[in-house]
């Protein structure tokens, strides 16, 4: 980007940010999967880390309760029993008890409280933030799974086709070998390739098992799920970035990086100000009811009283001046890293976009070339019917298709890596 339109961009979410347009459905459907979003929609109830930030943000938010309720008067009841000497001439012991209530209220003259509410608000909005980057993660995780998954169920099942092909063709090359119509080259040159293909199958068969495996973890799974056997011929369309190519950067307030860091500036800045306010004097108002009765007399007496407090802190050994100065720095750093978060946003979401709309276009001209293959496999099939060509030329045809399948396929799981890269990058 830019540097004059990085640094627009930098300025809008630094001071405030823009108005959202909310896309009208999650990216992950665009990617033309049903299971990844049936999975999906069972990641709140399986995984254990989504659970984890849920159960964080009701702790947050109840923590969020703890200065508004210190705006208001707090209410005790008291009770007392003692037995003390007085030590008057004669010595006397005596027994007293003692039952009241008292009220108790601490103006918040200079806003302490009101920061503290303040810095609790901006700290639950960091949870929230959190939490929000933790599910982002994990669906994006389980994205990348699904789409290894495919690739490789796929790419080996056209593999296993193309392996078949050339075997075929391999036995006519041979067999013609023996009886003297063909030049032993051509029949080596495809037991070459039938190896090489035998090879090939079996390292994917392995990266096939381990990325069921690892698609069967993710999801919480511990059995082995009814479509992992029924997937092998699922065609997929490329997804469609129409709508990406049109999105303004200015959606990237909705990162969960840039939320903490921005609730981080907040709650930074209100600490400050808490600390501010308690170099001031501190006003606070109160009353007390209650019984007083001496035991061995039965003497009782009933009363009440009203005060007000007024405390300054005169001398604390620099213990306020060096917090408000610690805290003037902290919120400095809060500053500046959410600029520095904004900053790498910027950067982390134009490469992904730069590699995205690469991407789309390696994967478009693999499905131009595959169609093209089609035809040309279609044609051969029906020289074929016609007796044209032989089963030998067929079966290579054959074989060259499902290999530029299984290369159509790599290079649409790369343009759908890159498509969650993409929305991971920009807190989509």
């Amino acid at each position: 980007m830019k540097g004059r339109w990085a640094g627009l961009v930098v300025a809008v979410l630094f001071y405030g940010g823009l108005s959202v347009v909310a896309q009208d459905a999650p990216w992950w459907t665009r990617l033309n999967d049903p299971l990844l979003t049936e999975l999906v929609g069972g990641l709140p109830g399986q995984n254990p880390d989504w659970k984890a930030m849920d159960h964080r943000v009701t702790q947050a938010t109840h923590l969020a309760q703890v200065p508004r309720a210190l705006q208001w008067p707090s209410l005790e009841l008291t009770g007392s029993l003692s037995r003390t000497n007085l030590r008057f001439f004669p010595l006397t012991e005596a027994s007293y008890a003692q039952v009241g209530a008292q009220v108790r209220w601490e103006w918040d003259f200079f806003g302490r409280r009101a920061q503290d509410i303040k810095a609790a608000d901006a700290q639950l909005s960091q949870q929230v933030a959190a939490r929000q980057g933790v599910q982002a993660q994990l669906v994006a995780d389980l994205a990348l799974a699904v789409i290894h998954w495919r690739d490789t169920s796929r790419r080996l099942h056209h593999m296993r086709l193309e392996l078949a092909a050339r075997e075929t063709q391999a036995s006519m090359a041979q067999a013609l070998h023996q009886a003297g119509l063909a030049d032993p080259a051509k029949w080596h040159q495809v037991a070459i390739v039938v190896t090489q293909l035998r090879s090939q199958v079996a390292q994917l068969e392995s990266d096939a098992a381990a990325a069921t495996y690892h698609l069967i973890q993710l999801t919480g799974r511990t059995d082995t799920p009814q479509w992992v056997d029924t997937h092998e011929s699922d065609d997929i369309p490329l997804v469609s970035l129409e709508a990406d190519k049109e999105r303004p950067l200015t959606v990237l307030s909705q990162r969960a990086d840039i939320q903490q860091a921005r609730a981080a500036m907040v709650a930074a800045n209100a600490q400050l100000g808490a600390l501010e306010a308690q170099t001031w004097p501190s006003v606070s108002v109160g009353g007390y009811w209650g019984s007083f009765q001496l035991m061995d007399t039965g003497n009782r007496m009933t009363g009440w009283s009203a005060s007000m407090d007024v405390s300054y802190p005169l001398f604390t050994f620099w213990r306020l001046s060096n917090q408000v100065d610690a805290a003037s720095e902290g919120e400095k750093a809060a500053i500046l890293g959410y600029e520095s978060t904004v900053k790498k946003a910027v950067r982390d979401s134009m490469s992904a976009f730069k590699q995205l709309v690469a991407a789309e276009k390696i994967a478009q001209q693999s499905q131009t070339m595959l169609k093209d293959q089609g035809d040309i496999l279609r044609l051969h099939t029906m020289r074929f019917s016609s007796g044209l060509i032989d089963f030998g030329t067929l079966c290579e045809t054959q074989a060259t298709y499902h290999a530029f399948k299984g290369m159509a396929i790599r290079q649409q799981s790369e343009l759908s890596r890159a498509f969650v890269q993409y929305h991971r990058d920009m807190g989509l």
